[in-house]
C-alpha cells in the first residue's frame, strides 16, 4: 500500500459556480463550495473498521464480518439541488438521491429515514435520521502526496513484527554482500511522490438510549468522472482544474 504523509489544504472547485453550486459572499469575494463529482475508490488498509458500526446499526454477525471484505466505488454527482450517490461492491449497487440544504425520505425494510444535506466550502454532511439513531457523515478533501513503497523512501505504514524481522535479516544480508565485495552498495533510486486527490469520510453514529459515540473513519482515492454507466442520461463532465 502506498504511504500518505503530508497534507495540503481541502481541494475546492476553482470554476465559477454562480447557478450551480451556489457561492458564498466574504471580503466582497466568491468563495466556491465543495463539490465531490467523481468516482472513488474505498483505501481499506487506510480506513478503519466499519465492524462496530455495523454491530451498532443491530447488523448481525455475519454481515458486519462481511463488511470487512467490501471492496467498495462510489460514483457521485453533485449539482446545485441535489447529491446522487452510486454506491457500487461485490453485493451490487444502490443509489441515493439527495436533496442539497434540503431533507428527503428514503424507504427502507429497517424502517424509514430521513436524509438531509449541508454543503459548505470547506465539507459536505450527510445527516440520516432513523428508528435507532443518527449518523452524521462529514465529508472532505483535501490533495496528498503518495510515496510509491520500495523506492528507497521512509514507508510510514505500520508493519507487522514478521515483516520488520524480515526487512532486518535482509539488510543485514546486504550489508555483508558488501563488505564482502569491498565496497558500499549505492542506495536504491528513489522516485518522486505524486499528488493524489482524497476523500476523508468521519461517521458518527448515535444510537437512541446509549450514550456512546461510534465514528468509524474512511479514506477514499479520487479515481476520475462519474461512471458514464451508472449515470442516466449519458457521460458526465468536469471542469478540468475541478477533478
Amino acid at each position: 500500500m502506498a504511504a500518505m504523509t503530508t497534507r495540503r489544504s481541502p481541494a475546492r472547485s476553482e470554476v465559477d459556480v454562480t447557478g450551480v453550486l451556489g457561492t458564498r459572499s466574504g471580503g466582497g469575494r466568491k468563495r466556491s463550495l465543495l463539490n465531490i463529482t467523481g468516482q472513488w475508490e474505498l483505501v481499506r488498509d487506510r480506513s478503519e473498521s466499519m465492524y462496530p458500526h455495523m454491530k451498532a446499526m443491530g447488523c448481525d454477525e455475519i454481515a458486519a464480518l462481511a463488511s470487512e471484505k467490501l471492496n467498495i466505488m462510489l460514483t457521485i454527482v453533485q449539482t446545485s439541488q441535489k447529491l446522487t450517490i452510486w454506491q457500487k461492491s461485490q453485493l451490487g449497487t444502490t443509489t441515493r438521491q439527495l436533496k442539497v440544504n434540503d431533507e428527503v425520505l428514503e424507504k427502507a425494510s429497517q424502517g424509514d429515514r430521513h436524509v438531509g444535506v449541508s454543503v459548505l466550502d470547506d465539507f459536505i454532511q450527510v445527516v440520516t435520521k432513523f428508528p435507532r439513531g443518527v449518523l452524521t457523515d462529514t465529508r472532505t478533501v483535501a490533495m496528498e502526496q503518495e510515496i510509491p513503497q520500495g523506492t528507497g523512501v521512509v514507508d510510514t505504514k505500520k508493519k507487522t513484527k514478521a515483516q520488520l524481522k524480515k526487512e532486518a535479516a535482509a539488510a543485514a544480508l546486504a550489508a555483508q554482500q558488501a563488505a564482502l565485495a569491498d565496497h558500499v552498495l549505492p542506495p536504491p533510486a528513489s522516485k518522486a511522490a505524486t499528488s493524489v486527490k482524497m476523500m476523508h469520510s468521519v461517521l458518527e453514529l448515535r444510537v437512541h438510549g446509549s450514550d456512546v459515540i461510534v465514528r468509524t473513519s474512511r479514506y477514499f482515492r479520487y479515481k476520475g468522472v462519474p461512471d458514464p454507466v451508472l449515470v442516466k442520461g449519458g457521460p458526465v463532465t468536469t471542469n478540468g482544474r475541478g477533478k
